[in-house]
């Protein structure tokens, strides 16, 4: 916010409150109706809670309930008062008069915050009167608690007009349907969308979590009255808001921001009071579905008896779901839920020609009961492709846009080729076992469509079951001289079958495929490109997505350069990896003890002999992991061993490295604790008075810390209050407490110094005054990796108190120096592919 713009309004009457009013910008409009939306924080105390306008003996209260992140960002409040915006409309009586805003934390009584004389106008313009009679025409408006996300600006409105928000029903009954009425044209919106925002404002309501709702309406040219409506359990439409309208521009423009990302689902509610939380995941263009079509989601039943099983139907045709699917995220948001952690579900539907109602349905104790219901169009004539590229699904559209190369683009690469200096070979390994042929003849027609010529594929039969397995591979080595052919007599499972393959090689480098996935048709440019520009490069790997059974791409995995943390509990670099031959042959090969795990364990021995300069990472997506019910790349939990493995791995690559540290199986991945050494901790705390703060922190500290090995320096700036002062004098008498006294204006670079000079310990933590303890192992947990001699610095998770991240890393990115890393995300999310979760190399760190 500029200061321009603060300087423009009235200051607050309450010193201790910082008020700033966004609507109305002018008080000389002569309107009997006034909105007013801003915000108010406390400087110091306990959130506020309500808010009220009073004139002329009339009170106009509403409750605090928009968060509001740059109020928090810029006036440097306390984290609990983000839920400080209002707005609300005041009537001006006719003629001058003092209008006064007062607030309140709930507890105590109302204190006045800002007041002001406004002038109330004698008579109401024709346009405020038909304004108001519409307003009066809504049923129930009083009803309904509401809010709009968009539009943000009622002028200049276009042809098409996205309308977005939220509304909950006061008398806790649930609303089944929602639309918008302009005129006599009604359009069908959706209503359902989860807002995990609300559950803070709105606690005692059970549907506030799905109140959010969404619509597009047709507007026509000059001025038009447009209502939007809800539905209740009864079926009748009931109208929150109606208001006049005016599109003015016959010609939309081209820059109109997009929709919210919700995916809009038109659905039809009429039937169904549901007593379920449900996500579908985003995949195709309803109204145009192929064949055969994977359906992935959750769903959890928020009272009543819990889910045992879910269902597909259409009509008579029923399609059983895998059931049990592991998603903690919604275990986050529903903790108290049973059922909630295994939510998770997966069914493949073949809907029949034409126009149908999907429904999914839940079953609990034998009754199965409908929780989402879609109109849906499976076309008579079906063009292959067809359905790659709806709406539905921004990933498929952003392929569409950067990952598509035409026959120019070909011809541009073949030419870049020809004008190489070095031509390296590359060896392409595929292990194969009962392999499904669709599967395995996309793998191989993946490798012969490369952009790149210089290749060979090294595929090995593991005495597969199906004899059409080795019969396939036969037909295509002899169609392609490049490709060589080896069958097991018996079974060696898979390190083995790699390591015949890596034997037959003769490559210069080499590449790892799964017998079922995909390499990207210029993943050996790029390689070749890479090794060219480098030479010395040992190691290369690239982004990935995932391919369905279908081929539907999804999941896109954009990795970072070289983040040896991350890829010790996370093999983020396998698919694909490119190693040098020369390298993989010195490392051995693959470990059949580590089978589930072995490219983890025998990328590990490989990273150990080179130095991390000689590996790079290749920005584009090279590779495609066949995502199938039984495969590692819908879940790690679908191949249990695999885990085990992949622990044993690490453990194995510590002890070669002689690092004490101990390894436990944390979800799908690894927790690696190291050694906790006995230094001290020097804990330096600036800080100006705000007493209870630096209270609560020392006090958790002392309560929660489960590492003995500290002391606490707190700079203390210039503190004027007598409350600091005296805790001041009190915690000295710690001996591990010591208070150091740096006055002047305020400069934290100098007070963190002064800090430093004074401290004992061989360990610097520095720890803003606002921080409190919630996890007793937090000072176990840095020291024992900041003491590692290759660790400069460390940096811990950091939560505001309504459980949302402030600090988990510092990025760079385009548009800032450094950005907050997962700024904002709930408790319990685990962020991108699980990197909240893990220990990973970030730019910077804060405390």
């Amino acid at each position: 916010m500029a200061q321009s713009l603060v300087s423009n309004k009235p200051s607050a009457v309450n010193g201790n409150v910082i008020f700033w009013l966004d609507a109305p910008q002018t008080w000389n409009r002569k309107t009997r109706w006034v909105t007013l939306a801003g915000w108010c924080v406390w400087r110091s105390g306990p959130p506020l809670q309500a808010i009220r306008a009073t004139i002329r003996g009339q009170v106009f209260e509403t409750r605090l309930f928009h968060d509001r992140h740059d109020v928090i960002q810029h006036c440097g409040v306390s984290a609990d008062q983000i839920r400080c915006g209002f707005s609300f409309e005041v009537r001006l009586p006719r003629g001058e008069w003092p209008l006064s805003i007062e607030a309140t934390n709930g507890t105590d009584g109302y204190c006045t915050v800002w007041q002001k004389k406004v002038v109330g106008p004698i008579f109401l313009s024709g346009l405020e009167r038909r304004q108001r009679r519409s307003h009066a025409q809504v049923a129930g408006a009083d009803r309904f608690y509401w809010w709009l996300d968009r539009p943000l600006n009622w002028d200049n409105l276009e042809g098409e007009l996205p309308i977005c928000g939220w509304c909950i029903d006061r008398e806790e009954e649930p609303i089944t349907g929602f639309r918008a009425r302009v005129g006599r044209k009604i359009y069908r919106g959706t209503y359902g969308i989860q807002r995990s925002d609300l559950r803070g404002s709105f606690p005692n309501s059970r549907y506030a979590h799905c109140a959010g709702f969404a619509v597009t309406a047709k507007l026509p040219l000059g001025r038009s009255t447009l209502a939007l409506e809800v539905r209740d359990v009864r079926g009748e439409w009931r109208s929150f808001l109606q208001r006049q309208v005016i599109r003015q521009c016959r010609v939309a423009r081209k820059d109109r921001p997009p929709l919210e990302d919700a995916e809009l689902f038109d659905v039809d509610r009429r039937d169904i009071v549901s007593r379920f939380a449900f996500w579908l995941e985003p995949r195709c263009d309803w109204s145009r579905l192929p064949r055969s079509q994977r359906l992935v989601g959750w769903c959890v039943a928020l009272h009543g008896k819990s889910i045992k099983a879910v269902r597909a139907r259409i009509a008579h045709r029923k399609w059983e779901a895998q059931t049990g699917i592991k998603r903690p995220e919604v275990k986050a948001a529903y903790p108290d839920v049973i059922g909630a952690l295994h939510s998770g579900f997966s069914v493949t539907i073949n809907p029949p020609r034409g126009r149908n109602l999907l429904l999914l349905e839940a079953c609990s104790d034998q009754v199965w009961e409908a929780f989402f219901a879609y109109r849906i169009y499976r076309p008579f004539f079906w063009r292959r492709g067809e359905n790659r590229f709806g709406k539905a699904n921004r990933y498929e559209y952003w392929l569409r846009l950067y990952d598509r190369l035409d026959a120019r683009d070909r011809s541009a690469i073949r030419r870049h080729i020809r004008s190489f200096d070095k031509r390296p070979r590359f060896s392409v390994l595929i292990p194969c076992y009962n392999s499904d042929l669709r599967f395995l003849r996309a793998a191989i027609r993946s490798v012969r469509g490369q952009l790149y010529p210089d290749w060979e594929i090294c595929a090995v039969d593991d005495a597969s079951e199906d004899p059409a397995v080795w019969r396939l591979l036969q037909s295509a080595a002899q169609r392609e001289p490049r490709m060589k052919i080896h069958r097991r007599r018996e079974r060696g499972h898979i390190s083995a079958a790699s390591n015949d393959a890596l034997d037959m090689a003769t490559g210069d480098f080499i590449v790892l495929l799964d017998h079922d996935d995909e390499l990207a048709l210029h993943a050996l440019y790029f390689a070749a490109l890479a090794i060219n520009r480098q030479p010395d490069l040992k190691l290369i790997y690239g982004d990935e997505d995932k391919i369905d059974e279908n081929g539907r791409r999804f999941s896109p995995y954009f990795k970072s350069q070289w983040n040896p943390d991350l890829f010790l509990v996370q093999n983020y670099a396998a698919h694909p990896a490119i190693l040098h031959a020369g390298l993989a042959r010195d490392a051995r090969g693959f470990d059949s003890d580590y089978d589930g795990a072995q490219d983890h364990e025998f990328l590990l021995r490989c990273v150990e002999r080179i130095d991390q300069s000689q590996i790079q990472r290749i920005p584009w997506l090279l590779y495609h992991w066949r995502a199938t019910p039984h495969s590692t790349a819908e879940a790690v939990s679908a191949k249990p061993y695999a885990l085990d493995a992949r622990a044993r791995a690490v453990e194995k690559y510590l002890q070669r490295r002689r690092i004490a540290a101990v390894v436990s199986t944390q979800g799908e991945f690894q927790r690696v604790r190291y050694a906790i050494p006995a230094q001290l901790a020097s804990i330096i705390i600036p800080t100006r008075d705000q007493a209870s703060l630096l209270e609560k922190c020392l006090r958790s500290i002392k309560e929660k810390t489960d590492y003995e090995l500290y002391e606490i320096i707190i700079v203390d700036n210039s503190s004027s209050e007598s409350s600091t002062r005296e805790l001041l004098q009190e915690v000295a008498k710690d001996e591990r407490i010591r208070v150091i006294s740096v006055p002047g204006e305020f400069n934290y670079s100098k007070l963190c110094n002064r800090g430093a000079a004074a401290a004992r310990g061989q360990v610097l933590l520095l720890l803003n005054n606002d921080i409190e303890v919630i996890e007793p192992g937090w000072l176990s947990e840095l020291m024992s990796q900041v003491t590692r001699p290759e660790v400069g610095v460390v940096g811990a998770s950091l939560w505001f108190p309504d459980g949302q991240l402030q600090h988990a890393g510092i990025v760079l990115s385009p548009e800032r120096i450094g950005n907050y890393a997962y700024f904002r995300q709930r408790r319990g999310n685990t962020g991108y592919f699980s990197q909240l979760q893990l220990v990973r190399n970030v730019a910077a760190v804060t405390g």
